[in-house]
């Protein structure tokens, strides 16, 4: 069984997904880990997400755009970044491919996963986001898992978490577009349930 789940960030994906990785065997996987190093590359520290996840909601919606589709900001954004020697050999690299809006998940899908996927092991994706994520996901035959949590229920758990919390972080494109994504099993999350719940049902539906 492959899974991809979607979800509010605080909705509990990660804790779900690495769950099912240390019980029931399956392979996790994160769209964004690609964007995270390449982050952590430029800022040469580790991602730390009460501080960073602004930074890296905004990298990541420049990295997807094509030239003529930047603002009169971005070149500039740009520019200091191809100062840093570490974003630019990382450009130098990949930059045929990572203004292409399916980047993060084909690099996923045919590059960090494939093993996996090609011999049959369960892989689990933590961080669905965007719709072609998605259309890649049931190409490989993924169910897709959406965490029903509310707003309010997602921001207090992030703020426990991580000590801050910015509410704007509900208005970037990556806690919207989620939202449009058709899903296969639906959980409701309020804040007594657990994860050993949550997992059952995915386990329990799925297999059905």
């Amino acid at each position: 069984m492959n899974l991809s789940i979607i979800g509010f960030c605080g909705s509990g994906k990660s804790s779900v997904a690495k769950y099912l990785q240390d019980n029931h065997k399956f392979n996790k996987f994160s769209f964004a880990e690609e964007l995270k190093m390449l982050a952590e590359l430029m800022l040469r520290r580790p991602i730390n997400k009460a501080v960073d996840r602004a930074f890296l909601q905004n990298l990541g919606q420049i990295l997807k755009k094509s030239p003529e589709n930047m603002s009169m900001n971005d070149p500039k954004i740009l520019q200091e970044w191809f100062n840093n020697d570490m974003f630019f050999k990382y450009w130098q690299k990949n930059h045929k491919d990572m203004f292409k809006h399916n980047f993060y998940a084909k690099k996923l899908f045919e590059e960090k996963a494939w093993d996996c996927l090609q011999n049959g092991s369960s892989v689990v994706i933590d961080d669905m986001r965007f719709q072609v994520e998605a259309n890649y996901a049931k190409t490989y035959w993924f169910k897709i898992v959406r965490l029903n949590a509310s707003k309010e229920l997602c921001a207090s758990r992030c703020l426990r978490r991580d000590g801050k919390f910015n509410s704007q972080t509900f208005d970037d494109i990556s806690e919207i577009e989620w939202q449009s994504i058709k899903a296969d099993i639906t959980i409701d999350v309020d804040e007594n349930t657990t994860v050993e719940e949550i997992v059952g049902k995915i386990l329990n539906t799925g297999r059905n």
